[in-house]
């Protein structure tokens, strides 16, 4: 009798083989995060009968068959580190004045205060490909997940959440991803807690990938945000003991597991909630 269901495997390993020779990507489990030096040991990964753990995507091994290319770039998106992704991906171009930027840092700090081309002023405004006009907004589209519009955010603003520095990453990533007056950045789905996961939108498409995984990056964007702002307003609008609590909450985020951990938490249930809730 013929083995169907081995021939379909063979089959199927032959087009992840053909698909790795194609797309030149890195030979890397996207379930597991687990690398390989040649793209033979990472086939063999794909016999095994037991499969491997969903440490970074929870996809099938079908799934990256199918759609390796679209699941690879939510993989960089959510799990490479920033300066990583900037080496894999195109250099971010100012829409404005076309200035180009290794780092969505450097480009975020640029086009908020020193871009001398963006028409802040103006009664019309061109923000991300859509028209704002006379505080209507017309229509829209949601922003990838790390690529959203916070131009929006003022000084004033992060300055306030600082005066609370253990809830100012928490308050936001709210006022980023689920504010209600910006829908366009409204690219994460509520979820409940007890779930590992959760669906973000990357490459214009709804994906699955680690809650972890996307905690850590709304915290480091929250963080980078804040700790922009302090440098440049900090020392001149906030009292000195606030600025003292603040930078000893900076401290504390490199040395003390126990703040981390109570961010992640607070993080979980934001993307619970849709909202931060103070008692």
């Amino acid at each position: 009798m013929v083995n169907i269901a081995g021939s379909v495997k063979k089959i199927h390993i032959k087009i992840l083989y053909y698909l790795h020779i194609v797309m030149d990507v890195q030979h890397i489990c996207l379930r597991c995060n687990k690398q390989f030096n040649k793209r033979w040991f990472l086939l063999r990964h794909f016999e095994k009968k037991k499969k491997c753990n969903a440490n970074t995507l929870d996809v099938s091994y079908i799934d990256m068959i199918n759609n390796y290319d679209t699941l690879y770039d939510a993989y960089k998106m959510c799990y490479i580190d920033n300066a990583v992704v900037c080496k894999l991906e195109e250099k971010i171009k100012c829409e404005y004045c076309n200035k180009k930027f290794a780092h969505n840092n450097n480009y975020y700090r640029h086009r908020k205060h020193y871009c001398k081309k963006n028409p802040k002023t103006q009664s019309v405004t061109i923000i991300n490909n859509f028209n704002i006009q006379n505080n209507i907004q017309n229509n829209f589209t949601i922003n990838n997940f790390g690529e959203e519009n916070i131009d929006y955010l003022t000084d004033d603003l992060l300055l306030t959440f600082m005066g609370h520095p253990y809830n100012a990453i928490q308050k936001t990533s709210e006022e980023i991803h689920f504010n209600s007056c910006h829908p366009e950045n409204n690219n994460i789905k509520p979820v409940a807690t007890s779930s590992k996961h959760i669906d973000i939108l990357v490459n214009g498409k709804w994906g699955t990938v680690v809650k972890k995984l996307v905690c850590d990056k709304m915290k480091r964007i929250a963080m980078f945000i804040l700790n922009d702002v302090y440098l440049r307003e900090g020392p001149h609008k906030m009292s000195e003991d606030c600025c003292k609590q603040f930078e000893q909450f900076r401290d504390d985020m490199k040395i003390k597991k126990d703040i981390n951990k109570f961010i992640q938490d607070s993080l979980e249930l934001l993307m619970k909630n849709s909202s931060v809730i103070s008692i």
